[in-house]
């Protein structure tokens, strides 16, 4: 009877087990801030960075799209920009990118798939 509900236990565990997509790591400097989720392209969008007490909030650093067959795609890398928005047919992001002073970003990179 032990056995059978030791078998049982293993079996349950196993069946419940998550599936590791993709693994990147997070520092404090490179906090994930947001995840987008695009069904057109069937990927989720993972946007690291810190958080800023400034108008726009949120440093990015690092962007980076994953797929559900577990493809990882490094959008942007190490830069310092703000309040990305994505095209509504997700071909293309605008992202700001942040001057050294307390305001909105005034210059804007718009990046194509």
């Amino acid at each position: 009877m032990r056995s059978l509900i030791i078998l049982a236990c293993g079996a349950v565990s196993t069946s419940f087990g998550q599936k590791v997509i993709s693994e990147i790591s997070y520092k404090e400097e490179k906090q994930p801030l947001e995840y987008v989720y695009l069904p057109n392209q069937d990927k989720v969008v993972i946007i690291q960075g810190k958080p800023v007490n400034k108008v726009y909030k949120n440093e990015i650093q690092d962007i980076w799209a994953l797929d559900k067959d577990g493809f990882t795609q490094k959008l942007i890398s190490n830069e310092r920009l703000a309040n990305c928005v994505f095209s509504p047919i997700e071909t293309a992001f605008l992202i700001g990118k942040i001057s050294d002073k307390n305001e909105f970003p005034k210059e804007y990179k718009l990046n194509l798939d």
